[in-house]
């Protein structure tokens, strides 16, 4: 297991205890038993040095294998010590899966405060606070000034959401051609460039029609395939093909 992803554990378990949501209990028991795993990392264990230094030292035959076998087994006990931390923060992983819809409900009533707010921003004319100002719209100005913040935080807890059911792609219903995670109507999304920043993108998607969410992943799973049954049943029915009839040659 690589330090990138007992990282990316550690840093959503973080993510998720600052936005003050109640952490199910089997993902705190999965937690917990990974971090006394942790501490009982194997000791450095003796060389050859240690060995002959007790053999200097008149140590007894039984202190002497005690050293032996310490040293013959030292990379066996690591080697397991670290297959059973992979397993262990396997074990927290599909905890967080498993108890990701709870999460994802506890947390939609922050995201849709920050949908909401972002909705406010598309409906302005603009969001130059100065502009705002000067036409006499301090109530958008104000809105335009926190969209920002609004944006950011909305994109952490999509990135979250993501990040616990394991940055699995298909349950967001990619299966079915649409990535709802973010969007209701994805497939409005026409006009985001990739020099925008994380708010200017939002706020585009709004504009093009699309409907900024925060769902479970069967929430998004059946919009998508609603999405694609709407496609499917507006397409022309396919014409059969017609073959020539082979005559034969001419008499």
């Amino acid at each position: 297991m690589s330090d990138y992803r007992k990282y990316l554990s550690s840093h959503r378990l973080a993510k998720l205890r600052t936005t003050g949501i109640a952490l199910p209990q089997p993902i705190l028991d999965a937690e917990a038993k990974l971090h006394a795993h942790t501490k009982r990392a194997p000791t450095s264990p003796p060389n050859i040095s240690h060995l002959t230094q007790a053999w200097i030292n008149g140590a007894t035959d039984t202190e002497i294998n005690k050293i032996a076998t310490r040293m013959a087994l030292a990379r066996d006990i690591a080697a397991s010590h670290r297959e059973a931390h992979t397993a262990l923060l396997a074990r927290l992983d599909h905890a967080l899966l498993a108890n990701s819809d709870d999460i994802i409900d506890q947390l939609n009533p922050k995201a849709e405060k920050h949908i909401e707010a972002l909705n406010q921003a598309a409906a302005l004319p603009t969001l130059d606070t100065t502009e705002l100002i000067r036409a006499g719209n301090t109530t958008g100005a104000k809105i335009a000034a926190q969209a920002d913040t609004h944006a950011a935080h909305l994109l952490e807890l999509w990135d979250l959401a993501h990040g616990i059911t394991g940055g699995n792609v298909p349950i967001w219903g990619q299966e079915f051609g649409f990535n709802c995670r973010e969007y209701m109507n994805p497939h409005k999304v026409v006009s985001i460039t990739k020099d925008m920043t994380t708010t200017e993108r939002i706020i585009t998607a709004i504009n093009d029609g699309a409907e900024p969410w925060f769902p479970l992943p069967t929430e998004a799973q059946a919009q998508a395939a609603a999405h694609k049954k709407a496609h499917d049943d507006a397409q022309p029915p396919a014409r059969a093909r017609i073959r020539p009839m082979f005559t034969g040659p001419a008499l």
